[in-house]
């Protein structure tokens, strides 16, 4: 885990931008660089982008712009940069992480053996930048950081030449027509492809509901029924490490696998009101989200040999088909004894 983070004069104004142009609410980014032991070294971030939601005391990362800058900003990079980490701005003076940080940080502690960092802003009334290392399993340890393209060793900032760029481009060229060969022998999606289908089924392919009867949910939301549930559940698997390499398992199965076992739960929240989306995060991890204009709840799945798992505010469980129906059908049993 790093002792020091070092930021690039480019990716230290680039928060400093981004704070600015959303200086009346919470905005946040994404950290691209160099691991290199105790120092890790930030050369871009990444604004949040132009469909992000922003509220006083909430945002959420515009998950498709962020995940298509990234890999941009990877070819232009001579040495391979990563994704180190993210921060955000939190109102006044709270420079702790609520509840929700904890979900999402942890998400990006797991992505890595290294964990993660993570920067919270504050301006009170003076710009305060709070940087934590974040290892797995997760605890918050300050760090300090500098600033300055001098203090990067050199090679870090080299962008690829326009000969490297031309090989790159040549060698991806073949590499893309060898797959579509492959593909015409086989079935599923190129992954590009596949990655809009999911955009596109989390905003379409529920909208139309085949039943309408048995939960209402007046005064009921779905998190209200996920704490609960969650709470209930005594089941929480340990040594989860999300592995987005997924090598036992074709990317278009995993993908499938996954959203045969929600289809009769995200048509089930449809038909009681419950309005959410499947999307791919930027780490093309499938998310269900509702959101509100106060809150967001996200739940993130993952699969692996133990089946469907779904990850909820920094904890894993086994999701089986019908999980939330049945949540939302006993939470409805309980609270209506409790109105008798």
């Amino acid at each position: 885990m790093p002792k020091r983070v070092v930021f690039s004069d480019r990716a230290f104004a680039s928060l400093l931008a981004e704070t600015n142009s959303q200086i009346a609410t919470e905005t946040g980014g994404l950290f691209l660089g160099f691991r290199t032991g105790e120092i890790w070294y930030v050369v871009e971030t990444i604004d949040p982008g132009p469909n992000s939601i922003f509220h006083v005391a909430y945002f959420e990362y515009d998950h498709a712009y962020v995940n298509h800058l990234m890999k941009k900003i990877a070819y232009f990079y001579d040495k391979d940069i990563e994704l180190l980490g993210l921060w955000h701005r939190h109102p006044g003076s709270m420079d702790t992480f609520s509840s929700t940080d904890d979900g999402t940080i942890s998400e990006y502690a797991n992505l890595h053996q290294d964990g993660t960092i993570s920067a919270l802003v504050n301006i009170d009334p003076s710009l305060r930048l709070t940087l934590y290392a974040v290892p797995r399993p997760m605890q918050y340890d300050r760090i300090s950081y500098r600033v300055g393209d001098r203090l990067i060793p050199e090679g870090l900032l080299s962008y690829k030449d326009h000969h490297k760029q031309i090989e790159l481009i040549e060698k991806r060229s073949s590499e893309l027509r060898g797959a579509q060969a492959k593909d015409k022998q086989g079935r599923g999606f190129i992954k590009s492809f596949f990655y809009d289908f999911v955009d596109d089924l989390g905003n379409k392919l529920y909208a139309k509901t085949e039943e309408k009867k048995h939960v209402q949910s007046q005064g009921v939301s779905f998190r209200e029924v996920l704490e609960w549930y969650t709470e209930k559940n005594k089941a929480q698997l340990e040594d989860v490490y999300i592995n987005n390499k997924r090598k036992f398992m074709n990317q278009n199965d995993y993908y499938e696998t996954i959203l045969e076992q929600l289809d009769t739960d995200m048509k089930f929240l449809s038909s009681v009101g419950v309005v959410a989306r499947l999307s791919l995060n930027e780490r093309h991890f499938l998310q269900l989200i509702e959101t509100d204009e106060d809150m967001c709840l996200i739940v993130t799945f993952i699969y692996d040999r133990r089946g469907v798992i779904y990850h909820y505010k920094g904890r894993y469980f086994k999701y089986q088909k019908g999980t939330y129906r049945a949540a939302y059908e006993d939470y409805a049993s309980i609270r209506g004894g409790r109105d008798d």
